[in-house]
C-alpha cells in the first residue's frame, strides 16, 4: 500500500520576512512613483492647457474686434496698419493650434489619471502588506500563499500601470525606498553544486 508524500509546512522565517519586506518597499516606491507621475503630468497639463483657453479667447476676441474695427473704418483713424493686426491674430490662432494639438497628443490628463488610479492600487496592496508585516509570524497565515497573492497583484497592476520611468525608479525611488536591482534571493544550501556526470549513453 502506497502512501503518498505529506507535504512539508511553510513557516514564516528570515529569509521569508526579507523577501517579504523587500517586496513591501517596492511596492511603497510603485506607489509613490505613481504619486509624483501624476502630479508632475497634471501640472504639465494646467501649464499647456491654461494658454490654449488664454491664446484660443484673445483669437475669437480679436477676431470679433476686428470685424467691428473694419466696418467703422477704426482702423484707419487710429494709424493701425490692418495687415499688422491681421498678421498678429493669425500667428495667435497658429500658436493656440499648436498647443491644442500637443494638449492632445501629449495625453497628459488621461496619462496622470493612470497615474492616479496605479498610485491607489499600490496603496491599497501597500497597506494589507504593512499589517501582515505587523503581526507576528505565527499569526500570519501561510507565508506561500501570502507571497503567491503579493506576487500576483504586483504582476498584474505592472503591467495595467503607465511606467514610472527608469530614472525615476533607479534614482530618486531606489535612494529613499533603499531598493535592490532585484529581491533577495532565497538563501541556497550551504556546500558546493554538485553536477552529476553524463553517462556514455548521455543520461
Amino acid at each position: 500500500m502506497s502512501t503518498s508524500p505529506t507535504k512539508t509546512k511553510v513557516v514564516w522565517n528570515d529569509s521569508l520576512e526579507r523577501l517579504y519586506d523587500s517586496w513591501h518597499r517596492r511596492v511603497a516606491a510603485a506607489e509613490h512613483g505613481h504619486r509624483l507621475m501624476a502630479d508632475r503630468l497634471r501640472r504639465r497639463y494646467f501649464l499647456l492647457g491654461i494658454p490654449v483657453v488664454i491664446f484660443t479667447t484673445l483669437v475669437g476676441t480679436s477676431a470679433f474686434a476686428s470685424m467691428q474695427n473694419a466696418s467703422a473704418n477704426s482702423i484707419t483713424t487710429e494709424n493701425a496698419d490692418p495687415d499688422v493686426v491681421l498678421l498678429i491674430v493669425g500667428c495667435i490662432s497658429v500658436l493656440a493650434a499648436v498647443l491644442s494639438s500637443l494638449q492632445t497628443f501629449l495625453r497628459y490628463a488621461t496619462r496622470a489619471e493612470g497615474h492616479r488610479i496605479a498610485a491607489l492600487r499600490y496603496e491599497t496592496l501597500r497597506r494589507e502588506m504593512a499589517e501582515t508585516l505587523a503581526l507576528p509570524w505565527e499569526s500570519r497565515g501561510q507565508p506561500d500563499r501570502a507571497l503567491d497573492n503579493v506576487r500576483n497583484r504586483m504582476d498584474r497592476y505592472a503591467k495595467e500601470s503607465p511606467t514610472i520611468g527608469e530614472r525615476m525608479w533607479g534614482g530618486e525611488l531606489a535612494r529613499k525606498f533603499h531598493l535592490s536591482t532585484v529581491p533577495p534571493d532565497p538563501p541556497r544550501p550551504a556546500g558546493p553544486i554538485v553536477i552529476p556526470e553524463q553517462g556514455a549513453d548521455g543520461r
